[in-house]
C-alpha cells in the first residue's frame, strides 16, 4: 500500500511517535482531526477579540431571548387555560341543552307545530276570505 506523507495540520493532532505510521486512519481518527482543525480554525478566527467579552454579549443576547421565550409561554399557557375553561363551558351547556331536548315530550312539540298550523291556515283563510268579499263587492 502507498503511504501518504503526515499533512501539517495533521502533525499538531498526532504525537510525534505516531507521526511515521503509514496504515490507513480508521474514520473515527480522520473525525477527530477534522473537529481538531474545525476548533483551531475557530478560535484563531477568535484571535485578536476580547473572548469574555464575546462570552458576555453572547450570554446576555441568550439571556434576552430566553426571557422572551418564557414571557410567551407564559401567556400562551393563560391563553391555554381560558380557552380550556371556555371549551368546558360550552360543553356544559350543550350535554344540557341536550338534556332539555330528550326531557321534553314528543307531544308538546308536535303541539307547538300543530298550533302554528292552526294559526297559519287562519291567517290565510281570512285573507282569502277578504279577498272572496272584495271580488264580489265589485
Amino acid at each position: 500500500m502507498l503511504s501518504t506523507p503526515p499533512r501539517k495540520e495533521d502533525a499538531l493532532l498526532i504525537p510525534a511517535e505516531d507521526a511515521s505510521v503509514s496504515a490507513p486512519e480508521p474514520r473515527y481518527r480522520t473525525a477527530i482531526k477534522r473537529s481538531g482543525s474545525f476548533l483551531s480554525d475557530a478560535f484563531q478566527r477568535l484571535k485578536g477579540h476580547d473572548l469574555e467579552a464575546l462570552i458576555e454579549e453572547f450570554s446576555g443576547d441568550v439571556t434576552l431571548v430566553l426571557g422572551g421565550l418564557s414571557d410567551d409561554q407564559e401567556r400562551l399557557g393563560h391563553e391555554n387555560e381560558q380557552l380550556r375553561l371556555q371549551v368546558a363551558a360550552l360543553d356544559k351547556r350543550v350535554k344540557e341543552l341536550e338534556r332539555k331536548a330528550a326531557a321534553r315530550p314528543k307531544g308538546e312539540r308536535d303541539g307547538l307545530i300543530r298550533r302554528l298550523t292552526w294559526l297559519a291556515a287562519a291567517v290565510f283563510g281570512g285573507m282569502a276570505l277578504l279577498y272572496v268579499i272584495k271580488f264580489l263587492l265589485t
